[in-house]
């Protein structure tokens, strides 16, 4: 009898704290266009699940997210998953996506590609941008970091790097006649490039970080 009314005495103070009219304010950072085009999709499923709790929305870089989730000021984070922090964060990847070129069609290195018989895709070695431009995303970002990363790995170094926003890279290397450097992903709608798979690949990884 004494258990049964423990349980009923726990189970009513559980019932007051649900029915507290204090809604719960959950803060979500999310970093570019890839990151608020998962939370426009995830925003109405959190207000049905959870009705009473309001959600607080803020577009940052990757690098401001991190520091706002270490320091509390974020619940969570949508952003690219840095793999250097690993100790400090807990990862759920959502999207995972290979790195590698955006070629304009009328650029050389794709016509000596198509030449030499390499289909997009099929790995190609980086060597063969040798003197040109490389189009990274922005300084700062971990997709930038990535990039970077491979040039030290493979011993490349390229001509000229220069940066843009991802979601102009198509726009910005079709004027420049650069080479970008980044997912196929930012190549949709974008008919006159192509995405060319590079060897020894990275990747590059979308998730929530808390």
């Amino acid at each position: 009898a004494l258990q049964i009314e423990e349980i009923k005495q726990d189970l009513l103070q559980r019932l007051e704290a649900l029915s507290d009219p204090q809604a719960a304010c959950v803060k979500i950072g999310v970093s570019g266009t890839r990151s608020l085009g998962f939370a426009t999709f995830l925003w109405p499923i959190l207000y049905e699940r959870f009705p009473r709790c309001s959600f607080y929305l803020s577009n940052d870089s990757s690098g401001h997210i991190y520091d706002q989730v270490l320091d509390r000021t974020l619940d969570f984070g949508v952003a690219a998953l840095d793999h250097s922090r690993k100790e400090q964060y807990q990862f759920v990847t959502l999207h995972h996506s290979e790195v590698g070129l955006l070629i304009p069609k009328t650029h050389r290195v794709n016509r000596e590609l198509r030449e030499q018989g390499i289909a997009p895709e099929e790995p190609a070695d980086i060597a063969v941008c040798r003197g040109e431009t490389i189009l990274l995303s922005t300084q700062g970002s971990v997709i930038n970091a990535v990039c970077r990363r491979y040039f030290k790995q493979t011993h490349f170094q390229p001509r000229r790097v220069t940066c843009s926003v991802q979601s102009s890279m198509p726009e910005v290397a079709r004027l420049s006649q650069a080479i970008g450097m980044s997912t196929a992903d930012y190549l949709q709608g974008a008919d006159d490039f192509v995405f060319q798979r590079l060897k020894d690949p990275v990747y590059y990884d979308l998730g929530i970080i808390f």
